[in-house]
């Protein structure tokens, strides 16, 4: 298989990441969607808050589609949210299961 050349700028359709899930690294996921019809982009956003207030966030994932509309879009942040909540512990999710 070979490395996709393109980048997240011109990319659609594909998952980039440019940083994997780590310990102790919280996570922030930003949703943007659309119709799906080819005209406006749907796009995820996953983002690494800093750690420290002088620490910057930093853009860890993304996707984005112009053919995912909101309703589809749900199954790509629930997938890519479960990805990046593997070492975070309950209470920096606050997620209930």
């Amino acid at each position: 298989m070979a490395p996709v050349t393109k980048d997240a700028g011109t990319a659609t359709g594909i998952l980039f990441i440019w940083a994997h899930p780590q310990p102790g690294v919280r996570y922030s996921i930003g949703v943007d969607t659309a119709a799906g019809q080819g005209e406006d982009s749907t796009a995820i956003s996953v983002w690494a808050i800093g750690r420290a207030e002088d620490d910057p966030d930093v853009q860890v994932a993304e996707f984005a589609s112009a053919y995912v509309n909101h309703a589809e879009a749900f199954a790509f942040v629930l997938a890519i949210a479960a990805y990046y909540k593997t070492y975070m512990s309950r209470e920096q999710t606050k997620w209930q299961e």
